[in-house]
């Protein structure tokens, strides 16, 4: 594991850890692997702490010639400190002051690092809301010049936002109409992240990312403009499928332009962070990739 940090052009530094295949001590010598590198964007408050999955995806992969990269987004933490490298000053960045609108900032990031790295091939993936991000901007930039996308456990807005009241929505909007929109909210957004009101009021009205869905008559145009190949991986049980977690992939690739081409993989018995099946998430990730790299 080699930590490392990536500037976005607004300056602020997002922190990555590579997992790399050469310093894996399962690396076997003999396996013949492309230069390929797996970036995954972590979802909101998903981080190293909370979501041994990382683990086990980086240790698989390089095990068989893969690089792979845990991607820190913004909202990996709540606060996290960080630096900005064009005022050479502290920041504090995280879930409770995230901006969507710096979404492609943050993910172009990573894969100017992966340019830079010289890799032959470069699998973007996000977690949770990530997945979510990834497609977004898949969706704007048919140029993007990855091979493949893998959207791990993408989230239904809808379901995420059952918990916010009708008395936290009207606080949002009571906040934004009186320029308070720096300020903290006085509850914790889903019952769980402390967020000021601008962030609040983006989670609760920006359609982009609103774009995974399970109703039929949704807004799926932005999986309609997404023209990259890819994968859906989803646990059985995970809760934003509302109870069919099989279907909610298969509904939101039928919307991809080359949906057909998707790989599509439920791993049973587990929910939205793949508890106790990390490690067959990472084997399934890892058959994936040798079939599309082998090709």
């Amino acid at each position: 594991m080699t930590p490392f940090s990536v500037a976005t052009r607004r300056g602020v530094l997002l922190k990555g850890v590579l997992f790399s295949a050469q310093n894996n001590s399962h690396y076997d010598a003999d396996v013949v692997a492309p230069r390929t590198v797996v970036i995954c964007l972590t979802g909101i408050h998903g981080n190293l702490e909370t979501n041994p999955m990382y683990y086990h995806i980086g240790e698989t992969l390089g095990a068989h010639g893969f690089d792979f990269v845990y991607a820190q987004m913004c909202d990996a933490y709540n606060r996290l400190e960080t630096e900005n490298v064009l005022t050479g000053e502290t920041e504090w960045i995280g879930s409770f002051n995230e901006d969507f609108y710096d979404v492609d900032d943050d993910i172009e990031a990573y894969l100017n690092w992966a340019r830079e790295s010289d890799y032959k091939h470069v699998i973007l993936a996000g977690h949770s809301i990530a997945a979510n991000k990834v497609l977004w901007y898949l969706s704007r930039h048919p140029e993007c010049t990855i091979d493949r996308f893998i959207a791990l456990s993408p989230v239904n807005i809808t379901i995420m936002m059952r918990n916010v009241t009708d008395e936290h929505r009207q606080i949002v909007d009571e906040y934004m109409s009186s320029g308070r929109d720096e300020e903290m909210l006085p509850f914790e957004m889903m019952g769980w992240a402390p967020m000021i009101a601008r962030t609040g009021q983006q989670w609760l009205s920006f359609t982009p990312l609103d774009n995974c869905h399970i109703e039929a008559d949704a807004d799926y145009s932005v999986l309609e403009r997404v023209e990259h190949r890819g994968a859906f991986f989803i646990g059985g049980l995970d809760s934003f499928a509302d109870g069919n977690a099989e279907h909610f992939i298969q509904n939101n690739n039928a919307h991809l332009v080359h949906g057909e081409d998707s790989e599509l993989v439920v791993i049973p018995r587990t929910g939205h962070t793949y508890q106790h099946k990390g490690a067959a998430l990472a084997q399934a990730m890892l058959e994936v990739l040798e079939k599309w790299i082998n090709k």
